[in-house]
């Protein structure tokens, strides 16, 4: 039915969801405990990766209580009406989802070997290959099983087994630790906040460049930077928080 369709659906893509940033998170945490002196992250890409984070915490909070949910409703439903095992969408999902999970094993053992040929086998390059590994690990065992039991002449309705509460119990960990990587929002706002101020000084100091080269000298105050010819829109000249204005004086000539 197109409900039993949407439901599915919504369990697998949720599922996808899950997976990939659950990697994505543990892939920064491995980042930081095994920096590679090859790869020296500048602050622009240290800043990327604590955005990466948050989406990735985000993305989890949505998407993990929306699996559960999912996985709850399609189980009962299945349980209740033991002929929906013969649905066609819940037998043709599952085996998409084990032939990804066998790409991305097969693309992790071939990356480790790669690796190994090209004396890269570090503590860095073997974490992430044991978290795709683990992760690709984990749907295939779990789907395979799942699929199994659907093809017995009288499956039992089972309990979530013990590598899905651990998968479970994983996502929630990997979901704290985001949190603690990514710090508070009131740090993550005082972030952004300096993000804007220098932003900003920065742009008044080409305009105090420009000042110089255009009218040979220093201007006295900002507010002289309004003269400039072809200048845009007013620059802000004060801080976004205090609303104090920026300080500025002229030293020398130069």
């Amino acid at each position: 039915s197109p409900r039993e369709a949407f439901l599915y659906l919504l369990l697998f893509v949720s599922l996808y969801l899950v997976a990939f940033h659950t990697g994505a998170i543990l892939f920064a945490w491995i980042e930081r405990w095994w920096p590679d002196p090859a790869f020296s992250p500048n602050e622009g890409m240290l800043e990327q990766r604590g955005e990466w984070v948050r989406f990735g915490v985000a993305s989890l909070l949505v998407a993990f209580p929306v699996y559960l949910l999912t996985a709850r409703i399609t189980g009962r439903a299945v349980a209740r009406d033991p002929e929906k095992r013969n649905s066609g969408v819940r037998r043709w999902l599952p085996y998409l989802t084990l032939f990804n999970a066998a790409c991305l094993l097969i693309g992790d053992f071939t990356a480790i070997l790669l690796g190994l040929l090209k004396g890269e086998l570090t503590g860095r390059f073997m974490g992430k290959a044991a978290v795709v590994g683990a992760i690709a690990g984990w749907l295939f065992t779990h789907y395979m099983g799942g699929l199994r039991r659907d093809e017995q002449e009288a499956p039992k309705p089972q309990a979530p087994s013990w590598l899905a509460r651990a998968a479970g119990a994983a996502v929630v960990l990997v979901i704290a630790a985001g949190l603690w990587y990514s710090g508070s929002p009131a740090g993550a706002r005082r972030e952004l906040l300096d993000h804007r101020r220098v932003q900003e000084l920065d742009r008044l100091s080409k305009d105090i460049i420009a000042h110089q080269q255009t009218f040979l000298r220093l201007p006295e105050g900002l507010d002289q930077l309004s003269r400039l010819p072809g200048r845009g829109a007013p620059r802000s000249l004060r801080d976004p928080v205090t609303h104090e204005q920026y300080a500025y004086e002229a030293l020398d000539s130069l």
